[in-house]
């Protein structure tokens, strides 16, 4: 008797270190997939039979997450009858109403059923389901199940002081990478894309309204990380982060789309709400 329920513990502390290790897998994967999706180039043609390089990122980043998260889920399970047990006994509506992050996950999966429905019933399901063509990324199912993987991921994972403040800096980072190429644009200088000489930049993202949007998500998450700066160098911190804004509100200027406009200043309202 005592030698199985030592065989048990090992077990379960085997498993244990398994699900935590996964866990930490699972957290870079997903930094570095919001990392390099708006950094990478939207090159059409660039990747053979696949969509544009930024989308095919989304989705191998996205798949990735859902099956590390899948294992994470599964692997505690297998083998313990107590776990099997206790699934059925599984109550969604006090699943929700515990956290507020719950509502908004059952209100984008709601999102997510409606166009699954609407895919279905299109007159053209593969156009609905894979997209027309490359350049118009964004507005097909395969790519907003990959936005809503990453989404969830974030709601149900990033949940501590630390874990949110690297979700910070990867937004942080991403967002004034690609400001500062959009300003260069501005300015004739574009290396490697197209968008050199152009009265509306894009930067890495192949559409200025696209690019705009992204720097409306990145300016509250820049401001957000000024404001949880603390210790000795914070002057030094907040000096980077003024000169990251800087370019960033510049990007979005230089994008001249009346949509991001309206928006960043719906943002900076709700912004100045919640904090």
């Amino acid at each position: 008797m005592t030698t199985l329920t030592r065989r048990r513990n090992q077990q379960r502390a085997e498993t244990e270190l398994i699900v935590k290790r996964i866990d930490s897998v699972l957290l870079w994967v997903t930094l570095g997939t919001l990392f390099l999706v708006p950094v990478v180039f939207s090159f059409s043609g660039f990747v053979a039979v696949f969509n544009e390089l930024k989308v095919v990122t989304l989705h191998l980043g996205a798949s990735l997450i859902a099956i590390l998260w899948l294992w994470q889920i599964v692997i505690p399970r297998m083998g313990s009858s107590a776990a099997r047990a206790s699934g059925s006994s599984f109550d969604l509506v006090l699943w929700i109403g515990r956290d507020p992050s719950r509502w908004l996950v059952a209100l984008m999966t709601v999102w997510l059923v409606s166009q699954t429905v609407s895919t279905l019933l299109s007159p053209l399901p593969m156009i609905s389901l894979l997209g027309a063509e490359d350049n118009r990324s964004g507005y097909n199912l395969y790519d907003n199940i990959s936005l809503f993987v990453i989404f969830a991921v974030v709601a149900a994972k990033f949940r501590s002081e630390r874990r949110l403040k690297l979700l910070l800096c990867t937004l942080v980072a991403s967002g004034t990478l690609t400001a500062v190429y959009g300003t260069s644009q501005h300015f004739g200088w574009d290396p490697i894309g197209n968008g050199d000489g152009q009265s509306r930049v894009w930067s890495s993202f192949g559409n200025p309204l696209n690019f705009g949007a992204y720097m409306v998500m990145s300016i509250p998450a820049t401001l957000a990380a000024a404001l949880m700066s603390k210790g000795d160098r914070r002057h030094i911190w907040l000096g980077v982060l003024a000169l990251a804004v800087g370019f960033q509100i510049s990007g979005l200027w230089f994008t001249g789309g009346r949509g991001p406009y309206v928006a960043f200043l719906a943002a900076l309202i709700a912004f100045g709400g919640l904090g």
